[in-house]
C-alpha cells in the first residue's frame, strides 16, 4: 500500500459517527495448501462478539461454495499472484474501515 503501513489506524470520524465503532479490514493473501489455515481464521472470527470486521481474501483459487454468501467476506480471485500487490491498494486506498490489517 503507498504511503501506508499495514496494521494502522486509519482515522474516519465520519464512519465511526455512522457506526459508532472501531471496524477492522483484514487482508489475507491465500496460496494453495493454505485452505486449511483460512478455515481456522475464517472459524474464529465468526465465533467474536464483535462483528464489526470484514475480510478480503486475495487468492489464485476458486471461492470454497457457500463462502460468497457471508457479507463480511469477500473472495478475489486472480489467475496470478502477482496481481494481489495492486488488488490490494486498490481495496485499501478506497476502504472506509478504521483498522486495515
Amino acid at each position: 500500500m503507498r504511503n501506508r503501513r499495514w496494521c494502522y489506524y486509519k482515522a474516519s470520524a465520519r464512519f465511526r459517527r455512522n457506526f459508532g465503532c472501531n471496524c477492522y479490514q483484514f487482508f489475507i493473501r491465500l496460496h494453495k495448501g493454505f485452505e486449511g489455515h483460512l478455515a481456522d481464521t475464517i472459524d474464529s472470527l465468526g465465533q467474536q462478539i464483535y462483528e464489526s470486521w470484514h475480510l478480503n481474501i486475495f487468492s489464485t483459487l476458486p471461492s470454497p461454495e457457500g463462502l460468497d454468501d457471508v457479507p463480511n467476506i469477500d473472495w478475489r480471485t486472480f489467475q496470478s499472484e502477482d496481481e494481489f500487490g495492486n488488488a490490494i491498494n486498490l481495496v485499501a486506498d478506497t476502504s472506509q474501515f478504521d483498522w486495515l490489517i
